[in-house]
C-alpha cells in the first residue's frame, strides 16, 4: 500500500477531511485560473503527474505554485515519466508518520518517500506546523517556507543529498534558483 492511501484511511478514521486534491498534468497552463488542463507532453520529457493533498485541515494553500516548481525541476532535472504526491500535514501526524516509518521520534519539517527510481514515483510530506515555525524564525512568509520544503523534497526524489556540508550547501543553491523563479 502507497503511503497516500496510508494517509487518507488515517484521516478518515479520524474525522478529518481532506481540504484539496487536484492532478495537473505536464506541463499545466499558467494562465488558467480556475484549474489545470492537461497538455500533451514531449516524448523526451515524458509526463509528471502530481497529485496534492491538504490534510493539515486548518491552512489552506494554493498549489499551483507546488506543482509549477515540481514540473520545472523534473524538466530540468528528470526524465520521463513521473508521479509525485504532495501531502500537507499537522505537527502531531507528521511526527507520527516520522516515528513510525523512520523510527525517528522527534518532529521534522519534510519527509520524502522514493517509491520507485524509474518511473520515478515518489511522496513528499511536509509539516505545515514546522515549515510556520521556520518562517517566523526566519523572517518570511509561509509560502516561501513551504515552497523550499517541496523543492527539497523533489531534490531528495531526483538523486540529491544532504549527508555532507557541500551536498546541503549545493541542494541549499539549488532551492535558491527555484525560489527566485
Amino acid at each position: 500500500a502507497d503511503f497516500s492511501q496510508m494517509l487518507i484511511e488515517h484521516c478518515s478514521k479520524r474525522n478529518r477531511s481532506i481540504l484539496h486534491r487536484r492532478r495537473c498534468l505536464q506541463p499545466c497552463s499558467s494562465d488558467s485560473s480556475r484549474s489545470a488542463r492537461p497538455v500533451s507532453n514531449s516524448p523526451a520529457k515524458g509526463r509528471l503527474d502530481v497529485e496534492v493533498f491538504n490534510a493539515a485541515g486548518r491552512t489552506r494553500l494554493q498549489h499551483r505554485p507546488f506543482v509549477r516548481d515540481l514540473h520545472q525541476l523534473f524538466a530540468d532535472h528528470g526524465s520521463g515519466p513521473g508521479e509525485i504526491r504532495v501531502i500537507f500535514l499537522a505537527d502531531a501526524d507528521h511526527t507520527d508518520m516520522n516515528r513510525r516509518f523512520l523510527e525517528h521520534h522527534y518532529s521534522t519539517d519534510v519527509i520524502t518517500f522514493s517509491i520507485e527510481d524509474v518511473p520515478l514515483e515518489g511522496e513528499i510530506y511536509v509539516n505545515l506546523d514546522q515549515a510556520r515555525l521556520q518562517a517566523d524564525e526566519a523572517g518570511t512568509q509561509l509560502y516561501p517556507e513551504v515552497r523550499r520544503l517541496v523543492i527539497h523534497g523533489m531534490l531528495h526524489l531526483l538523486g540529491y543529498d544532504d549527508a555532507t556540508a557541500a551536498e546541503r550547501l549545493e541542494m541549499r543553491a539549488l532551492e535558491d534558483e527555484y525560489l527566485k523563479r
